[in-house]
């Protein structure tokens, strides 16, 4: 089935889904701007959504999101709480977009390399799905991923989905001061941009190229230098 889709995709390059990268500490409320704006790019009422859990540590992770979809009008909500590719492979099949909730950028990173999901998820949002995070799913979304590892005492970078090409996604930006990490990083590596997203606030890139933000904070869009 995923190499069918990967060779329907190739015949029609320019079919991609957008990608929305949320700062974090977004209003969970019905009213929302944000995750409505995320529910209506899925294609709105009677929509099918996969959320993706596995940054968190918490039972209780996803749950919220999973309501507040439900409440909007999504015909099927897809918890994946268990890690698993054939339960991943089932519900993106059935989603018109996938959600990656927030925690730990590596724990999340982890889960879907020890799955061998990256590939899949490629293909599917190349085929049309939507694809969003928020925090630490908003990070892996990118080119780069930054992360502070306390075990080394270091700024580590990892290989992100890349979905959103040549680019370092932070968030908790301003909150967090992490201008100087994100200007390092873009220096770090070369034609990069970085985008600091504020909670509360995300931005959508479309395939035609088109940026869109929403939200109650800022972004700061920083370019390497040649």
């Amino acid at each position: 089935m995923i190499a069918l889709l990967l060779k329907e995709a190739k015949k029609d390059s320019d079919i991609s889904g957008p990608i929305m990268a949320i700062g974090g500490a977004e209003d969970k409320t019905p009213h929302s701007k944000i995750l409505k704006r995320f529910f209506e790019l899925a294609g709105g009422k009677d929509c099918d959504i996969t959320v993706v859990p596995w940054a968190s540590e918490l039972k209780e992770a996803g749950e919220n999101y999973k309501k507040l979809f439900t409440d909007f009008g999504a015909k099927k909500i897809f918890l994946l709480k268990k890690k698993s590719r054939e339960d991943f492979l089932d519900a993106i099949e059935r989603s018109a977009a996938v959600f990656f909730v927030g925690g730990d950028q590596k724990k999340l990173l982890d889960a879907i390399e020890e799955l061998d999901l990256v590939h899949e998820i490629k293909v599917y949002h190349k085929k049309g799905t939507l694809i969003g995070g928020t925090s630490a799913g908003a990070s892996i979304l990118g080119t780069h991923i930054p992360y502070w590892s306390d075990k080394e005492e270091k700024m580590i970078y990892y290989r992100g989905l890349d979905l959103v090409p040549n680019s370092i996604i932070d968030q908790h930006f301003t909150q967090r001061n992490r201008k100087k990490r994100l200007e390092e990083g873009t220096s770090r590596f070369q034609d990069s941009t970085g985008y600091g997203i504020d909670e509360d606030t995300a931005i959508i890139f479309y395939p035609d190229g088109k940026k869109d933000e929403i939200g109650n904070g800022n972004i700061l869009t920083i370019k390497s230098k040649d």
